[in-house]
């Protein structure tokens, strides 16, 4: 998936994560900061918090699939 273009229903679990997460930060806006001040790099100031947090999560999804992890 991630050296190919995804399957229709790769990309639709891709999207319906991508909108729980941004439903959940909208929601809650301080567990959105939260998220992206772990660790040494600080986010980019001008970037909304709550989309930052959301595409940080899916992407963490994709990199801990199989694929990403093991080589073939």
């Amino acid at each position: 998936m991630l050296a190919r273009a995804p399957e229709a229903d790769e990309l639709a679990v891709v999207s319906d994560e991508l909108a729980k997460h941004l439903a959940r930060f909208k929601a809650d806006p301080e567990s959105a900061k939260q998220a992206i001040t772990v660790g040494e790099s600080k986010p980019k100031a001008d970037l909304p918090p709550q989309e930052l947090a959301a595409y940080t999560l899916v992407a963490n999804m994709m990199l801990n699939l199989d694929e990403t992890v093991t080589r073939n």
